[in-house]
């Protein structure tokens, strides 16, 4: 289990939306506002209309992201694939806002950050 401080992220460079776990949502610590609605289409082409919070609160070593757009979504069914716990899925628009250069290992799968 991660500390209060910390959060267990993937990180998706395709999504323009960070998703977070609706099942994590008051541990993480994280502020989320109401800011829009959007129609989103799936892969079926099956269509939901899903509200778009504004997301405050997060930080990588202590250097705080701007509020950044995010769904909510419950990724349970995630979690138990990967046996890990999931709070949320770190979208390329929050992290192009982050001001931060991320680097990507995929050999070593790790994630390392630059300012």
């Amino acid at each position: 289990e991660a500390p209060a401080s910390s959060v267990w992220a993937l990180f998706d460079t395709g999504a323009g939306f960070t998703a977070i776990n609706a099942a994590h949502v008051e541990e993480t610590g994280l502020t989320l506002r109401p800011s829009y609605r959007i129609e989103v289409s799936d892969v079926t082409g099956a269509k939901a209309d899903h509200e778009v919070v504004s997301c405050a609160g997060l930080s990588v070593q202590g250097m705080a992201f701007p509020p950044f757009d995010a769904f909510v979504a419950d990724m349970t069914h995630i979690e138990e694939a990967l046996d890990h716990r999931i709070d949320l899925v770190l979208g390329a628009t929050a992290m192009l806002k982050s001001g931060l250069r991320w680097l990507f290992d995929r050999e070593k799968g790790e994630v390392a950050w630059a300012e």
